[in-house]
């Protein structure tokens, strides 16, 4: 009897941790211990009924018959809760198998996610190095440029002087030039 369901109970235990995995096997004892509680309560219920009614059993065919049919009713009332039950648990553990079949493929998807991630921070981190090197590249180009910018600045300021001079050179010659012009005008040239 007990030994029997017992065993039972663990083949049915080792099967289900082969097909289901790591994600069932910690549901596993509370799964045996329910069985083994369905079990008991059958047996008590029937040892109770038994026990109850053992005087009236032998009394007419008639009761004993009754009797045989109430004992076939409890035990199909109980096997039917009992399969209810498996079937509860089987939909439970496949729901369990499928949630295990997602848990894997989201954390396949969040690994290849985290290396995309790894990846795009060491371009991230060339393209600040490149940033930083074109800065300091940039940085010296116009430290030249400012440095080509004075310098034509200073010889601007020295034309600037030049062209000063020049004038304050020529200025007092520019009347007697205009003058020079005026009169080279008024030369008519002759008919001949």
């Amino acid at each position: 009897g007990n030994d029997g369901s017992a065993r039972e109970g663990e083949a049915i235990t080792r099967a289900s941790r082969v097909s289901m995995g790591k994600v069932v096997e910690p549901l596993l004892p509370s799964l045996a211990a329910s069985c083994a509680r369905v079990h008991a309560s059958a047996v008590a219920a029937a040892s109770d009924y038994l026990h109850v009614h053992r005087r009236h059993v032998y009394l007419t065919p008639s009761l004993f018959c009754t009797y045989l049919e109430d004992v076939k009713a409890v035990f199909s009332d109980k096997w039917s809760s009992l399969q209810r039950t498996g079937a509860d648990l089987s939909d439970a553990l496949s729901n369990l198998e499928m949630a295990s079949h997602h848990v894997d493929s989201m954390r396949a998807e969040l690994q290849g996610k985290e290396a995309k991630l790894h990846e795009a921070e060491q371009r991230t981190a060339q393209l600040l190095n490149s940033i930083t090197a074109c800065t300091g590249l940039v940085e010296k180009k116009r430290k030249v440029v400012g440095g080509w910018s004075d310098t034509v600045a200073d010889q601007r300021v020295q034309l600037r002087q030049l062209e000063m001079a020049v004038d304050e050179t020529l200025s007092p010659v520019v009347p007697l030039l205009d003058d020079a012009a005026a009169a080279i005008r008024l030369i008519t040239p002759r008919e001949g």
